[in-house]
């Protein structure tokens, strides 16, 4: 017979890293008898159901049929059966939509019964700031936008959604994540996707399924880097986290991004003057007396109700919360029970097979690791308390940063030449402006800066200039990489540059700190003609430099495998955004005002 004493979980960190010496080392979800899991957190996280004895599985159903306004997406395929199989149990709404009903470009148009009438009511989800509504059949055709949210939750389902079956008296889930630095989610092709708010709606559901025995825990990266965290210092996502309950949380590097005294202030954990109402986990990050940081903790021991006690180590499982690497995990996990790891941002589907050794009795069933995506085109059935709760605190950080990104921070004496077929092709005082940013800001020999990177589409007027106007240049988050390059290399990558330039493809190189000249009409390896530093010598093709350009453009060209410059690893990349910011503001009062000087030239 099993033992049905309580048993005893610890949480402890293993090596968080020092804010002098991050090294790309990572562990992850990787039990000692079974897998290796890893995964990104923009929009994942991962739940693992550990049964002592017997597995059930948390099930995640997720359907294919949602349109925007404006076009639909290739998941959509099925979408046609299955409205038809809604509308052949829920009668239609007789609700007409207004015309300026879920029309923007990122609104998603679907019908459900929301309201609870057997009707379908015409439900529309849009990516600005999470914003929902329906028009209630129930109460004549009231629109609720924009905090609408879809109460209704039996109808057929094609929307990500948790099946919330009790689960045995002797099954554990922990719910682990990292590297979040969005509150409300990302976008990708004009869709939102992932977000706080379907993160609590999923970590709710679990809890339900399993309310004394589920535990999330975040594994470290969280005040910075976004627009927001510039803003408030991460202060938002301390606050958005709260809500989630969290049961313990590691640091990483990117905690000291805002300086160690900040650091302290938002991990505070006494009562009454705490930001974060969750511990932290540490174990080798000490102050200058020697004392383990202020705020941290070195473990976490928690009482699991009736879970049988498992076989080797008595009563304690020990698990690790910690910021490793891919490596890492593999050579270390063997001898862990389990491991909860941050820092990279790849979803690793890799498998490492063990001997599974077990007593007579066989006290550990299973161990398995699943994936819960959240990047699905759903509308946020997230009408439940505390999910809800979680999406206003989240709109109202996100309209805070509206409302800070409007203000004032600078000017411009001259108008700024944004539009496509310019900087896509040749020498504008926005891409000079860019460049020269983003070359100053990070110190390289040289900064290349794509085209396509460069948005907006229009002339910006001179005038007074805000962090929002800015960020009309360079919507997306791209984030600015140092590498060593050679005079050959910077050569190629922007000879390849020119291949699409009949074609305005948004490869072409704007520069800073150099000069050259090119004929896009030149044979492959030959378009580049010259190449100089600004004070006139020739770039040599054995000398190596510093560059800096897009994550996006780097891992997209020749350059993609050279030794980072000055960064340890690619998460330490610095959004595009900040140098523009930086630029401006630095200006101050005298405005800035880019101009054409030759530096690139079509011969």
């Amino acid at each position: 017979m099993a033992d049905s004493r309580d048993t005893q979980i610890l949480l402890a960190d293993e090596e968080s890293p020092s804010p002098r010496n991050v090294t790309d080392r990572r562990a992850d979800l990787t039990p000692r008898l079974l897998t290796a899991l890893r995964f990104a957190m923009l929009a994942t996280l991962v739940a693992v159901v550990i049964a002592v004895r017997g597995l059930t599985r948390v099930q995640v159903e997720v359907g294919e049929g949602v349109c925007s306004a404006q076009r639909c997406y290739p998941a959509s395929q099925k979408r046609l059966a299955v409205m038809q199989l809604l509308e052949s149990d829920v009668p239609e709404g007789s609700c007409r939509r207004p015309p300026d009903f879920c029309q923007k470009d990122d609104d998603h148009l679907e019908y459900h019964d929301c309201d609870g009438d057997g009707v379908l009511d015409p439900y529309c989800s849009s990516g600005e700031l999470l914003k929902f509504g329906f028009l209630s059949s129930a109460n004549g055709c009231h629109s609720n936008w924009p905090d609408g949210f879809c109460q209704k939750q039996d109808e057929p389902s094609y929307v990500a959604s948790l099946h919330v079956v009790p689960s045995p008296s002797n099954e554990i889930t922990i719910i682990h994540f990292n590297d979040v630095y969005q509150v409300a989610g990302v976008f990708d092709r004009g869709v939102r996707k992932g977000g706080m708010s379907r993160a609590a709606y999923v970590i709710e559901q679990a809890r339900k399924r399993n309310p004394d025995r589920t535990f999330v825990v975040f594994a470290g990266d969280l005040l910075s880097p976004s627009v927001l965290s510039d803003l408030f210092e991460g202060e938002q996502m301390v606050d958005i986290l709260n809500y989630l309950n969290l049961t313990a949380a590691s640091l990483g590097n990117h905690e000291f991004d805002f300086g160690v005294e900040t650091l302290k202030k938002r991990i505070q954990y006494q009562p009454g003057i705490e930001e974060s109402k969750f511990p932290w986990l540490n174990i080798n990050l000490l102050d200058e007396t020697g004392a383990l940081f202020p705020g941290t903790s070195y473990h976490k021991i928690m009482d699991i109700p009736f879970a049988p006690r498992w076989a080797d180590t008595g009563e304690i499982k020990l698990t690790r919360v910690c910021m490793f690497g891919v490596a890492y995990d593999v050579r270390e996990t063997m001898f862990k029970d389990r491991i909860l790891g941050g820092h990279n941002h790849s979803t690793e589907l890799k498998t490492w097979k063990m001997k599974l050794l077990l007593t007579d009795d066989g006290h550990v069933d299973s161990v398995e690791g699943e994936l819960i995506t959240l990047t699905d085109f759903d509308p946020f059935s997230i009408g439940l308390s505390t999910a809800s709760d979680e999406h206003k605190k989240v709109v109202q950080w996100e309209e805070r940063g509206s409302s800070e990104l409007a203000k004032k921070i600078g000017c411009s004496s001259v108008a700024l030449d944004a539009r496509d077929q310019h900087v896509r092709q040749k020498e504008t005082n926005a891409g000079n402006f860019v460049s020269d940013a983003v070359w100053h800001m990070h110190r390289t020999d040289f900064a290349l800066i794509n085209g396509g990177t460069i948005r907006g589409n229009k002339v910006f007027p001179p005038g007074d200039l805000s962090k929002e106007t800015l960020t009309e240049l360079h919507p997306f988050g791209n984030a600015i990489v140092k590498i060593y390059a050679t005079g050959a290399e910077i050569k190629k990558y922007i000879d390849d540059s020119l291949s699409c330039y009949q074609t305005v493809c948004g490869r072409f190189v704007n520069c800073a700190g150099m000069r050259y000249t090119f004929d896009p009409a030149a044979p492959p390896g030959m378009r580049v003609k010259t190449m100089t530093s600004l004070d006139g010598r020739p770039i040599l093709d054995s000398t190596k430099y510093t560059v800096a350009l897009t994550d996006y453009m780097l891992s997209e060209s020749s350059l993609s495998s050279n030794q980072l410059y000055n960064m340890v690893t690619m998460n330490d990349a610095i959004p595009l955004v900040e140098a523009f910011f930086n630029a401006v503001a630095s200006a101050g009062s005298s405005c800035i005002a880019p101009a054409l000087d030759g530096r690139m030239l079509h011969v």
